[in-house]
C-alpha cells in the first residue's frame, strides 16, 4: 500500500517569528487554502515528497514536512526562503535572493498578490 501524499503533508500551523510575521501568517493561511483547492502531486527527492503550487512565476515550493522544513517562495523578481529557526522558536525568513535588491516584505507582498491572481485568472503567457 502506497503513501497517500495529500494527507501525508504536515499542515500544522507553525509558530511564526521574526521580521514580517504578519505577512508570513497571511502566507500560511493562503497556503492552506491553495492546498485544499489546488492539490498537486509530489515529486520524490530521496525520502521527501516535494510539491509546488502556483504559476506565472509565483511559486511556493515545500516538502511533505510543510513549514517544519524549507519553504521556498518565488516571484519573477526574487525569492524568499523560510525555515524553522531554533533561536527564534519558530519559522522565519532565512534568506532573500533578489537581483534587484528587493527586501523580503516586498517580495512576499508580490507573491501573495501574484499567486492569488494566477489562481483567479489562470495561466497567462508572459512576453
Amino acid at each position: 500500500m502506497g503513501v497517500e501524499a495529500r494527507t501525508a503533508v504536515n499542515l500544522s500551523k507553525p509558530a511564526i517569528r521574526g521580521d514580517h510575521a504578519d505577512l508570513l501568517e497571511e502566507l500560511y493561511v493562503l497556503f492552506l487554502k491553495l492546498w485544499d483547492e489546488h492539490y498537486t502531486s509530489p515529486v520524490f527527492a530521496g525520502d521527501e515528497m516535494i510539491f509546488t503550487l502556483g504559476g506565472n512565476g509565483h511559486l511556493i515550493v515545500f516538502s511533505h514536512l510543510g513549514f517544519g522544513a524549507l519553504v521556498e517562495v518565488r516571484t519573477p523578481r526574487g525569492a524568499v526562503d523560510l525555515r524553522p529557526n531554533a533561536e527564534l522558536g519558530g519559522v522565519a525568513v532565512a534568506k532573500v535572493d533578489s537581483p534587484e535588491g528587493l527586501p523580503a516584505d516586498e517580495l512576499l507582498r508580490e507573491f501573495l498578490a501574484g499567486i492569488q491572481d494566477y489562481y483567479a485568472r489562470g495561466p497567462r503567457l508572459r512576453v
